[in-house]
């Protein structure tokens, strides 16, 4: 979904603005009968969101894998100078906003000495804001605390800095009406024009963000109140569905589930390739412990139930064609790669990756900062149809993306086969510590039941392009995983795609039907 700004409420572009900081010195904190909401929702019908700065390139591209918003933070190291005369108590507050992600993630925030992209942190009377992610012009990577308003508690800067690190808010999440109500007439009535209401209160897409498959989380930092943009702490704009008590949000900072999407978003950046002393395995295996199998989106409902034959996945495409959109900004080489693979199916069997034209079920390509995975089979919703190659990790070999493409057509891991404990064994010593638990290790290294799931009577294949790699969540290339009981040497899997056992099992599905 690419959302445009209405010219109604930004004539121009979204530009820090002292309106806001006026309209913040009226602030009331939590507990007052003038409480309106958190320091962060007072820039409604000024910045996007509410606290959220888009440069003009950016308008009406909000999505967080886009060309313009969101690039990553290399290595998760985040350089700032602050532009701002903070109290003593105000910079503690900041050094703590600070340690809550040294304490629990990869991420730092440290002073700039020479690096080319930074932050600038400043406390200027325009209300609490952030630009999304790293941008290109350091212009627009501005973070805004004014003071006291901004500083009063450590969660409105803890805030404003994941937006810096690429993140939106909880409720504009695609599952959240899953999860919330909005009643619109309790919005201010200058707030009560659909335009406004899309701006803010609008879902994402789910082509371009991810929920790192952590569940939707009331009292994220990243939420907004029960109160955001209300008239009124007698009237709440958002209400929950599911069980849930108090208010929304957190002024106490970082909520566990949000520790667990930093580190998923961070993780796959420590990919090292096969041949390095940090090699543990490939680049699909990276989402074990937020992906099913690692690799493998599975829509809400049907949880539990991973058969390619059952009643929501797996579903087999028509006439062995796959349209598909791309909605990435790949460079030539990784386009190039891209087609490779879409050529090994060509070449080999009777499916064919095509460009959409108006077909009604389709997958779409994408290249966010949240690793490599698919969903299983064709989708009967599109949203669920998305392959994610997250650059340039997933696409540094033609084997990446083929693994994905299989996914797509409705194959799962080589491993979950119900014969594999004839041909592999399991060590689980060998797995990361916090891999080590029975729920993980059924999830990630169980057998799929023989009721579900064929193996078209093709031979088990230790080099498929679908067999994790020996050292799948392992401790590190000392200490494999997986091990074969049958004569094998090398890896398992394949870089290179498609093997000949794999083509056989594809023409069984697809095309000998």
């Amino acid at each position: 979904m690419q959302q445009s700004i209405s010219a109604t409420i930004w004539p121009s572009h979204i530009k820090p603005t002292s309106i806001v900081g006026k309209r913040l010195m009226k602030y009331a904190p939590r507990g007052s009968s003038k409480y309106k909401g958190y320091p962060h929702e007072y820039g409604f019908g000024h910045y996007y969101q509410g606290d959220i700065i888009l440069p003009p390139q950016q308008l009406g591209r909000v999505a967080l894998g886009e060309q313009y918003v969101s690039q990553k933070w290399p290595t998760g190291i985040v350089p700032y100078i602050i532009k701002a005369n903070f109290t003593n108590t105000e910079l503690r507050t900041l050094q703590a906003a600070f340690q809550q992600f040294v304490d629990n993630s990869c991420v730092r925030f440290v002073p700039r000495k020479t690096e080319k992209y930074y932050v600038t942190i400043t406390n200027l009377k325009q209300g609490c804001y952030s630009f999304l992610g790293r941008n290109s012009a350091n212009q627009n990577n501005i973070i805004n605390l004014q003071t006291p308003e901004c500083m009063q508690v450590v969660g409105t800067p803890v805030h404003e800095m994941m937006h810096a690190l690429g993140f939106f808010h909880e409720v504009n999440r695609p599952d959240r009406d899953e999860y919330v109500t909005l009643n619109t007439t309790n919005l201010r009535p200058d707030y009560q024009d659909p335009a406004f209401i899309e701006a803010n209160f609008g879902k994402l897409n789910d082509s371009m963000v991810t929920t790192y498959g952590v569940p939707y989380n009331y009292g994220s930092v990243m939420h907004y109140s029960r109160y955001a943009g209300s008239i009124g702490i007698c009237c709440p704009v958002i209400d929950n569905i599911k069980p849930y008590n108090g208010d929304f949000g957190s002024e106490a900072g970082l909520t566990p589930l949000d520790i667990q999407q930093l580190n998923a978003r961070k993780r796959l950046m420590n990919y090292a390739p096969k041949g390095s002393s940090k090699y543990k395995g490939y680049p699909h295996e990276y989402g074990f412990g937020y992906y099913y199998q690692g690799d493998i989106m599975v829509p809400p409902r049907p949880l539990g139930r991973v058969a390619i034959s059952e009643e929501f996945l797996g579903q087999k495409w028509p006439g062995a064609i796959v349209p598909y959109v791309v909605e990435a900004n790949f460079t030539n080489t990784e386009s190039q790669t891209l087609q490779n693979a879409f050529r090994q199916f060509a070449d080999k069997t009777c499916i064919r990756f095509v460009p959409r034209l108006d077909e009604l079920h389709y997958v779409t390509i994408t290249n966010r900062n949240v690793g490599c995975y698919s969903g299983v089979g064709r989708a009967a919703m599109n949203q669920y149809n998305i392959i994610n190659l997250q650059t340039p990790e997933c696409m540094e070999s033609v084997g990446t993306p083929v693994h994905e493409l299989m996914h797509a057509l409705g194959f799962f891991h080589e491993f979950t086969r119900p014969d594999r404990d004839e041909y592999v064994t399991v060590n689980i010593t060998n797995l990361s510590p916090e891999d080590q638990n029975p729920a993980f290790i059924e999830a990630n290294f169980g057998k799929l039941n023989a009721s579900e799931v064929t193996t078209y009577g093709v031979p088990y294949n230790y080099g498929s392009v679908m067999h994790y790699s020996r050292y799948a969540a392992s401790i590190g290339m000392c200490c494999p995983v997986l091990n074969n009981i049958k004569p094998y040497f090398g890896d398992f899997g394949s870089e290179a795609g498609l093997t000949p056992l794999d083509i056989q099992q594809l023409n069984v599905r697809y095309c000998n039907a």
